[in-house]
């Protein structure tokens, strides 16, 4: 129930950010560089929290466990992100 929570939680942010992302009145526009960051951080948690949700049918620990998939992968995310980016941004 928990990772189908956060799945629904996230498709909605996701949503309300594509909805906003290219609205020309916005005080301060969104690159496009840092909408694909939010947008790869977000799908990311959807996907890994929407794969334990059949694996929690065979067993809950071990769905939980899979959950810990996010941390190496947030990590090699962010780091890509400071790569691309420039030795101006810590």
């Amino acid at each position: 129930m928990y990772a189908s929570t956060i799945c629904v939680i996230d498709l909605l942010e996701l949503a309300v950010f594509l909805t906003i992302w290219r609205r020309p009145q916005m005080a301060h526009p969104i690159s496009d560089r840092v909408a694909r960051n939010i947008l790869t951080d977000l799908g990311t948690t959807v996907l890994v929290f929407a794969a334990t949700v059949p694996i929690a049918f065979v067993s809950p620990t071990a769905a939980l466990w899979t959950w810990l998939s996010l941390v190496p992968i947030k990590i090699a995310l962010g780091r890509r992100e400071r790569s691309r980016a420039g030795p101006d941004i810590r």
